[in-house]
């Protein structure tokens, strides 16, 4: 199973409707903005969903190979970030970059003027 499909099984196991997952990361925007009172809980299960997939490797006796394992993380934190950032994680990530930038640089401009 996928780290993908992992975290889907357990969103579902959680109550969110399979057919609103059909829609991935965006599905689940949408559940959650309807039940915003259940984030805390939706992100406790997609964090754990590594955690998950690195455990049954080892029951299995699996080799668990750091690139597998990232690939967990990676996808649990993909899944985050479309929550914290809603439609478009990358392009917020980018305007913070960019905002940040701007205030440092007007920051070293004014205290130059004193």
């Amino acid at each position: 199973m996928s780290p993908q499909q992992r975290i889907e099984q357990k969103l579902i196991l959680y109550g969110i409707p399979q057919e609103q997952l059909q829609e991935h990361q965006e599905g689940l925007l949408l559940y959650v903005e309807e039940h915003k009172e259940q984030i805390p809980d939706i992100v406790k299960l997609i964090l754990s969903a590594g955690t998950d997939i690195l455990e049954s490797r080892k029951t299995s006796k699996k080799d668990a190979s750091s690139s597998s394992s990232g690939d967990a993380y990676i996808e649990s934190l993909s899944w985050l970030q479309w929550l914290m950032f809603n439609h478009e994680p990358e392009a917020m990530l980018e305007d913070l970059e960019h905002s940040s930038r701007r205030r440092a640089s007007s920051l070293w401009f004014c205290l130059g003027a004193e």
